[in-house]
């Protein structure tokens, strides 16, 4: 009776264990044309320009419908603790059940990268990238311009900004108004550090939607540690709103609600 159970009971592990299994997410150096990846590590070393590395995901059965999304995060302040670094939208062809993002890295730290559908997480991976041998960047005078520059942003959203450069009316929600759009401002602070660029990049994805909803670019003064623009929204939904300097750095991301 005891090995009937135990017998039962290992199937059913098995089972599960297999279930979990079913879609995974690796980073690799190649791949077939069956999505099979080969060259599959968890440490990562780059040139000091940044090096390309393929982010495979693989599941069971062919892609379906809806909103696809690789997050990347990364640990900006060594702490253990991984937020936003990149939202990149996924468009899988529906005839496969995999699909392959080649991927610039261009920053060394701890990283996880992971695979959403419709709002779901179906697999995910923790991984370094590290400098290879005398490629680590070298700093002149105060800061190398990169991501690690803009680490201690903040993007938020607000009302208005007042005479002084202060956000007013800060929040993470925005309602249609009766002219059929919604309209408010972005607010990035850089904490006082000039942000060394003469334009940004801005790139607005909404919720469920591959392409962007908007994109567009703005003219700033580099000695400027702030900067505002204005954000007309003509849908409800979540947007993810990404910022790029003049190089195609990656400033900040943030995350806006309209209802």
């Amino acid at each position: 009776m005891f090995r009937k159970h135990t017998i039962t009971l290992i199937a059913l592990m098995m089972g599960i264990f297999f279930k979990i299994q079913a879609q995974s997410i690796v980073l690799c150096e190649s791949y077939d044309d069956n999505g099979t990846a080969t060259g599959i590590y968890n440490s990562w070393d780059i040139k000091s320009g940044g090096s390309y590395v393929y982010i495979l995901y693989k599941q069971d059965s062919r892609f379906s419908s809806g909103s696809w999304y690789l997050y990347i995060d990364y640990d900006w302040t060594n702490s253990g603790t991984l937020t936003a670094y990149e939202t990149l939208p996924l468009e899988p062809a529906r005839d496969k059940n995999w699909l392959v993002y080649d991927f610039k890295f261009t920053d060394a730290g701890n990283y996880r990268a992971y695979i959403m559908h419709d709002g779901v997480e179906l697999a995910s991976v923790n991984f370094n990238i590290g400098w290879q041998e005398g490629e680590a960047p070298t700093t002149s005078g105060s800061s190398t311009i990169d991501t690690y520059y803009y680490e201690d942003s903040e993007l938020k959203f607000c009302g208005s900004v007042d005479a002084e450069g202060n956000p007013m009316g800060i929040a993470t929600e925005f309602y249609m108004g009766s002219n059929g759009k919604a309209s408010f401002k972005a607010y990035l602070d850089n904490d006082f550090k000039a942000i060394q660029t003469s334009l940004i990049y801005v790139d607005v994805y909404k919720e469920g939607v591959t392409d962007p909803v908007d994109a567009f670019s703005i003219t700033v003064q580099p000695d400027w540690d702030y900067i505002h623009f204005q954000l007309d929204l003509t849908s409800a939904g979540l947007y993810h709103v990404d910022l790029y300097n003049a190089d195609d750095i990656f400033i900040n991301t943030a995350d806006v609600v309209i209802r």
